[in-house]
C-alpha cells in the first residue's frame, strides 16, 4: 500500500479551508441517503452508498473545467458533531495519484500523526498532520493506483490516532461501501 504524505503550501490553505467548510455544510446530509443528485448552474452532488460526488466549474482565464471530489463525514449520533471527514479527488488521467483530505478533531497528538489502515492490510508510517483550522486538523495523502484499487474493494478504511488527554489509542473508522462507483462517477463528471 503506497500512501504518500503530501506537503501544502501556504497558497493552497485558502483552498483546504473553502473544501472543510463546503464539508461542513455537505456533512449535514443523512450518511445513508439513497443515491440521488442535485443539481445547480455550477454546482452538482450525488449519493453513492455512504459517499457524496461533489462537482463546481472552475474557471482559470478563459478555461472552464468541472472540478468532482468525493467525501464521506463521520458524525457522533450523540452530539451530530463532525468527528472525520475523508475527501478524495480522484485523478482523470489512467493511473493518476489521487489526493486525499482528512480532517479529524481537536484532541490528538499531533507530532505522532495518523496510522492508516485499509481492512486488515498493515499500515504504513504515520501520516503527518500539516495544520489545524477551525474546523479541525489536516492530513494531506497521496494514494497510488494500487492503494485506490484496494479502497474500492476494501469495506473500511481505519484512522489511528493518540488521545492528547490520556494516550488512548483513537480508531475511526470509515465504510468504504458505494467508494468505487462515487469515485467512477467523479471521473465522468470531471471529464464533462
Amino acid at each position: 500500500m503506497a500512501i504518500q504524505h503530501h506537503r501544502v503550501g501556504v497558497r493552497q490553505w485558502a483552498t483546504i479551508g473553502a473544501a472543510a467548510f463546503a464539508l461542513g455544510i455537505a456533512s449535514m446530509q443523512p450518511a445513508h441517503a439513497q443515491a440521488s443528485a442535485t443539481a445547480t448552474a455550477t454546482a452538482t452532488k450525488e449519493m453513492h452508498g455512504d459517499w457524496a460526488v461533489t462537482c463546481a466549474d472552475r474557471t482559470q482565464g478563459t478555461q472552464r473545467a468541472k472540478a468532482c471530489v468525493v467525501s464521506q463525514t463521520q458524525v457522533d449520533p450523540k452530539t451530530q458533531q463532525r468527528v472525520v471527514t475523508l475527501e478524495l479527488a480522484p485523478s482523470t488521467a489512467a493511473g493518476g495519484e489521487t489526493a486525499a483530505t482528512l480532517l479529524m478533531p481537536f484532541g490528538l497528538v499531533l507530532d505522532r500523526g495518523v496510522a492508516v489502515q485499509i481492512d486488515n492490510a498493515p499500515s504504513g508510517a504515520p501520516a503527518r498532520f500539516q495544520t489545524c483550522l477551525p474546523v479541525g486538523c489536516v492530513v494531506q495523502l497521496r494514494l497510488d493506483a494500487k492503494t485506490l484499487s484496494m479502497l474500492r474493494t476494501g469495506s473500511s478504511i481505519k484512522f489511528v490516532a493518540i488521545a492528547a488527554t490520556d494516550g488512548r489509542r483513537m480508531l475511526f473508522t470509515v465504510p468504504l461501501q458505494g467508494l468505487g462507483t462515487a469515485v467512477d462517477r467523479a471521473v465522468s463528471l470531471s471529464k464533462t
